[in-house]
């Protein structure tokens, strides 16, 4: 048996544009995740963006700090902007989560994702172990996203 988790969009205006005369929509596609705990306890839900475009999830600090982590190795990511002063330092570590939404939990299950040491980055959920593993239907027209495991 399946199980279907509600997804949401999130909607904000470009404001640097909106300075510029230009008036743009930024649309993302999120989600709530909880993280197990080292005492085996979920965290409180946290807002994650769900990102196609994203090979690996990244965690900011405050999430991936109090949950039950195996580092794995020290590394560094980059953007779209391939210079290295724009580079992160993170660790790669498995994490267990669970999509959660105001009526269904799912299993816990373990990602490999980016554990990175501040919280100036989003919680991403990216393909690695999430996307990978899920059902992902969205429409932005309707209203309506969802996975389904």
């Amino acid at each position: 048996m399946s199980t279907k988790v509600n997804l949401y969009f999130q909607v904000s205006l470009d404001l640097e544009l909106l300075e510029k005369g230009v008036h743009l929509e930024v649309i993302r596609l999120m989600g709530e995740v909880e993280l197990e705990k080292e005492d085996s306890k979920w965290t409180n839900p946290y807002p994650a963006i769900i990102d196609t475009g994203a090979p690996v999830s990244l965690l900011p600090l405050e999430v991936w700090q109090e949950c039950k982590t195996k580092i794995v190795v020290s590394h560094s990511i980059r953007g779209v902007v391939p210079k290295e002063e724009c580079s992160l330092p993170v660790q790669v570590g498995e994490v267990i989560l669970r999509l959660v939404d105001e009526k269904v939990a799912t299993k816990g299950f373990s990602i490999m994702a980016y554990l990175a040491p501040t919280n100036k980055v989003p919680l991403i959920l990216g393909f690695k172990d999430f996307l990978s593993k899920l059902s992902l239907y969205h429409n932005f027209e309707g209203k309506r996203a969802f996975v389904e495991f």
